[in-house]
């Protein structure tokens, strides 16, 4: 399904560039994202209490849609730009902080009012949140945040929404 796929690995970022044509933007959203989540708080679930705060995974994620561009040197284009300033937005970023689930999605408003406000199926539209304001291109930007909550196996502890402030000063 996710065939001809470019991955990079860039700084502390690993960017996905999908072809729109092969696969719909709301298979993002549902199910690879809540599968996203599921598997990384399970993997972390699997570490022991003593080294979880030091070896968990935690994930911003962005989803956007544009134009970009190759030019034999790497990729680039407003859309990419866009993307990356919504991920490493400071609020994002305090966004994860405060949450034990381990991974905050950032949607631009491109994606949130073509598809997230629709309410597709397993994609609620209502718990996006429009916290982030970037400006690129001389253009200001909105980000929605969302944080799914990982879909467990019967008899796993579910993750607390909120992280106490006990474990963000560890």
């Amino acid at each position: 399904m996710f065939s001809g796929v470019t991955a990079r690995i860039w700084q502390s970022f690993m960017f996905n560039l999908q072809p729109a044509d092969e696969v719909p933007k709301t298979l993002l959203l549902n199910p690879l994202v809540p599968v996203l989540v599921t598997l990384l708080a399970e993997r972390n679930a699997s570490l022991r209490a003593a080294e979880r705060y030091r070896r968990e995974l935690r994930l911003r994620v962005v989803i956007h849609a544009g134009e970009i561009h190759f030019d034999g040197m790497g990729y680039f284009g407003e859309a990419l730009d866009v993307a990356f300033r919504l991920l490493d937005a400071p609020r994002l970023k305090n966004r994860l902080r405060q949450v034990v689930t381990p991974l905050v999605l950032v949607v631009s408003e491109d994606i949130y009012w073509s598809i997230v406000q629709h309410d597709y199926d397993g994609i609620p539209g209502s718990a996006f949140e429009p916290l982030i304001r970037v400006t690129v291109a001389g253009r200001r930007r909105r980000g929605w945040v969302y944080v799914p909550a990982p879909r467990l196996a019967p008899g796993r502890v579910p993750v607390p929404a909120l992280r106490n402030s006990a474990a963000i000063a560890a």
